[in-house]
């Protein structure tokens, strides 16, 4: 899948991601402050309450030793948490019966005695009794409610969490701290995480594109060459061969290719030209023999025409001779008639003689034709040199019947010369 990507954008796509991450964290840090400053706050009023409480129970140890009685014990008690103020006097303690009844107040005296039973804050949180029902644990507990805030007005409310812890005589002692504040400071830290966020972030983008046109510019001009390359461009500047990155053993690589590409291209001009040269030096050889064969063809044909001559010539004389011999045989079968003794021979002979005239005839009137058609022959042999092996061929055959008919007809004359 990622192959099918682009660069410039996985580039984009991880500046994204690490945009992401740093928003997951910077969210996860903001929370976590939240969380740790609520902490301290909740640390704060429970270590203050338990020290109040510590000196409670030093009062009633007072009130054990007989030194004091519960009701002086507890009055100065009270006085001494009702005047205790922290966080810029914003802090008080205040005390409550497990009625719900306030009996010390150490900011609004003027609440003592109210009962906050069905008191609820903004929101409809019974939050006194709920205080109460935190308090009422031997460690004490939380709880968290809206509140007016000294020195604001009155109609305001502010979120607050509230720590109580039981008194040795009964009543639950609380303070809280308004938690604005922490949302304040929470804020402040948010609006700093985010300042620094989104320079990161710019600095990534920056980064990310800068790096990715570098990187994308290189490897498209890369490309370009490569492709001017395949096409037979072997002479353009390549860009990046002084890079130290990969771009850069890309480039190198490619000069490489190129200088390879060179000698290729020149093996092959070379090689087109020894190729070249050897199809002209083999069409000149062919033009040789061919003129060769041609010369040699012309004389066989001059030399055939003569035998044809020849061949006429003594198929001529053949013809000559026969006629002579049929004159003779003529002459023979008159002394022959005469012959008394010899005349079934001679009558014998006659036939056999004339009939072997007409065959001899025959095969003259053959021979014309074989003649001809290997005069034919030769005329197309000077035409097409591929005819002249069949040509020849028949030639041969003619030269050689000729012979036969020749050498059958000296026989046969013999045999009439003999019986005659």
């Amino acid at each position: 899948m990622l192959q099918k990507i682009k660069i410039g954008y996985k580039i984009a796509g991880l500046s994204i991601v690490a945009l992401l991450g740093l928003i997951v964290i910077s969210t996860f840090e903001l929370m976590s402050l939240r969380t740790t400053l609520l902490e301290d706050r909740k640390e704060k009023i429970r270590a203050i309450t338990e020290y109040a409480v510590s000196q409670a129970n030093d009062f009633q140890k007072q009130v054990k030793a007989g030194a004091l009685d519960q009701q002086a014990a507890i009055d100065a008690f009270y006085k001494v948490v009702s005047a205790g103020k922290y966080d810029g006097d914003i802090g008080y303690f205040f005390a409550l019966t497990k009625d719900n009844i306030m009996v010390m107040h150490g900011a609004n005296p003027a609440l003592v005695g109210k009962d906050f039973t069905s008191v609820q804050d903004p929101n409809g949180a019974y939050f006194i009794r709920d205080l109460v029902a935190a308090g009422s644990n031997p460690n004490g507990g939380f709880s968290s409610y809206h509140w007016p805030k000294p020195g604001e007005p009155k109609e305001l409310t502010f979120e607050k969490i509230s720590f109580a812890h039981p008194l040795p005589w009964g009543a639950i002692l609380g303070t809280g701290v308004y938690i604005d504040d922490v949302d304040v400071a929470f804020w402040d830290s948010a609006i700093w995480f985010i300042t620094l966020s989104l320079a990161i972030i710019a600095l990534l983008m920056l980064t990310g594109f800068w790096i990715g046109r570098d990187i994308t510019n290189g490897l498209r001009k890369l490309s370009e060459r490569m492709t001017y390359i395949a096409n037979g461009d072997l002479d353009g500047h390549i860009e990046g061969q002084d890079r130290g990155d990969e771009v850069g053993d890309m480039a190198r690589t490619v000069v490489a290719f190129r200088e390879q590409a060179r000698e290729n291209l020149q093996l092959q001009q070379r090689q087109k030209q020894m190729e070249t040269e050897a199809e002209q030096k083999r069409r000149k050889d062919v033009l040789e023999m061919a003129s060769n064969l041609e010369n040699r063809v012309k004389g066989l044909i001059q030399s055939i025409s003569a035998s044809i001559s020849d061949m006429k010539k003594a198929t001529a004389n053949m013809q000559s001779a026969t006629e002579m011999n049929s004159k003779l045989s003529g002459a023979v079968a008159t002394a022959t008639a005469q012959t008394s003794g010899n005349v079934q021979t001679v009558s014998a002979a006659t036939e056999q003689l004339t009939a072997s005239s007409d065959e001899i005839a025959q095969q003259i009137a053959r021979s014309a034709d074989i003649a001809n058609q290997a005069n034919d022959e030769a005329t197309r042999t000077n035409e097409t040199v591929t005819g002249l092996a069949d040509a020849a061929q028949k030639i041969g055959d003619v030269a050689k019947l000729i012979g036969d008919i020749a050498e059958q007809t000296n026989l046969l004359a013999l045999n009439a010369t003999i019986e005659a």
